[in-house]
This record gives C-alpha cells, structure tokens and sequence, in this order.
C-alpha cells in the first residue's frame, strides 16, 4: 500500500469515528433522560404499593367488621327464633 492510500484509509477512519462520534452524543443524554424516568417510575411503584397495602388493611378491617355483624345478627336471630318457638309451645 502506497502513503497516498494510507493517507484515504486515516481519513475515511477520521471521518468515521467523527460521524459515530457526533451520532451517538445526543443518545447519551437520551439515556440520561431515560435512567431519570426509570428512577421515577420506580418510585411511583412504591408510592402504589404502599397505597395498595393501605387499601387492602382497609379492606380487611371492613370485612372484619362485616363478619362481627353478621355474627351478632345471627345470634340475634337465632336467640328470636328461640323466643318465638317458646312462645309458640306457651300458646299451645
């Protein structure tokens, strides 16, 4: 190879790295960009997590508190049949 030819080669090679260079600059804050939202997203799934949890301890108070009152009007009822059924022997 001639010093002419080595001469285009170090230019195309110039060239090259200068157009990757000034191509991929811009992904760099675009990645930059992206490990930001990432870093945010990751935080609003905590905050839903969190809310999550709450909901779901509200949600078993509630159930706890619904099954304490259909356990009381079912011993409510019970203890009404049981009267009716007294009543009902008295009168016959």
């Amino acid at each position: 190879m001639n010093m002419q030819d080595e001469d285009v080669i170090a230019d195309l090679k110039q060239f090259i790295a200068t157009t990757v260079s000034q191509a991929v600059a811009p992904l760099a804050s675009d990645i930059a960009g992206l490990k930001t939202d990432v870093a945010d997203l990751k935080t609003d799934v905590a905050v839903l997590k969190t809310d999550v949890a709450a909901i779901r301890q509200g949600l078993d108070d509630v159930n706890l508190r619904l099954d304490t009152i259909a356990d009381a009007h079912t011993e409510q009822l019970q203890d009404h049949e049981h009267r009716l059924m007294l009543l009902e022997h008295r009168t016959a």
